[in-house]
């Protein structure tokens, strides 16, 4: 959700922003706080009025792996969450595209083939934000999420352009409440 995303970013910067001597005791640390989750969101809410603290909460929380994770890995959990909503958005894309080709309704169709192909390049890079953060390349990760962040606005807009309701709207806020927020900019521009 949004809190999820601003977490991930506040994760990014403090995985960017300390020495290594000192990422290694926030990470020895964090092993040793069950509470991490709750910590992360809660800096997030209180950083950012966009974070939602319990859907950040239920969200990072939702897989079991959250409870022993460290810094490093809450931001691949929040990343592959992202990477699998993005997925789920482009199979839904598919579906949708199929039904309305059969009804011959040409801008439906062309806006539902911009959201499938908006939806895929959110998934690669996601993917991509996986890799460099598995490679300690935050920085670099944090620029393939933010790549993925207009997917659903330039989705939506492409139905609203043309009068028209989007078949797409569950999909595409929740993409968007998984990738990033404006609030989120600020933090890639201190990373940089």
């Amino acid at each position: 959700m949004i809190g999820l995303t601003s977490s991930f970013l506040l994760l990014l910067l403090l995985l960017s922003t300390t020495s290594p001597v000192a990422s290694s005791a926030t990470h020895r640390a964090c092993h040793r706080n069950p509470d991490i989750v709750h910590r992360t969101c809660h800096h997030s809410a209180a950083t950012d009025p966009n974070v939602n603290y319990t859907l950040c909460v239920e969200s990072l929380g939702s897989s079991p792996k959250s409870k022993s994770a460290n810094l490093r890995g809450l931001a691949l959990l929040s990343l592959r969450l992202a990477k699998a909503e993005a997925k789920r958005a482009k199979a839904r894309a598919k579906e949708a595209l199929r039904e309305v080709h059969d009804g011959g309704d040409r801008y439906l169709e062309s806006c539902l083939a911009t959201c499938l192909e908006l939806y895929a390049g959110a998934n690669a890079a996601l993917g991509e934000s996986i890799k460099m953060v598995k490679q300690g390349k935050y920085g670099d990760a944090n620029v393939h999420v933010s790549g993925s962040v207009d997917a659903p606005g330039v989705c939506e807009g492409s139905f609203k352009e043309g009068g028209r309701a989007s078949p797409l709207g569950k999909e595409n806020h929740r993409l968007f409440q998984l990738t990033l927020s404006i609030t989120s900019m600020n933090i890639v521009r201190a990373l940089n």
